[in-house]
């Protein structure tokens, strides 16, 4: 299983790859600062899952999976959000597989995409 994680935020992503390093899951993990970043790893290389903050300098993390959906579509698409107001929360609904609101746990989130993977099985 190979999972791409987005967010422009550097201490976020920092902490998720110390929790995921002690971790033996048998997955690869790859990290992106920025949404366009992400599109051109994406372009090179297949992820069964893409995690994206929604809130990103650049274009947001609802735009990134939207392109993720179209152009990846098997790819199970999770999106994290510091923000609860309701059209937020259903922007980010409209387009991913599971909504994580910020702080959440490393392992949620894993096994949210594990158990997606699991159910196409």
């Amino acid at each position: 299983m190979k999972i791409l994680f987005v967010d422009d935020d550097e201490h976020f992503l920092e902490g998720v790859k110390r929790h995921l390093s002690l971790g033996q899951s048998g997955a690869t993990y790859a990290f992106s600062s920025s949404s366009h970043e992400a599109r051109e790893i994406l372009e090179k290389d297949h992820f069964d899952a893409v995690v994206a903050d929604i809130r990103m300098s650049g274009e947001d993390g609802i735009s990134l999976l939207r392109f993720v959906r179209e152009s990846t579509p098997h790819a199970v698409r999770v999106i994290l959000t510091a923000i609860e107001d309701e059209k937020t929360l259903k922007d980010a609904q409209d387009v991913a597989h599971h909504v994580f609101i910020k702080p959440c746990h490393t392992e949620d989130i894993i096994q949210s995409i594990l158990e997606t993977l699991k159910a196409r099985q």
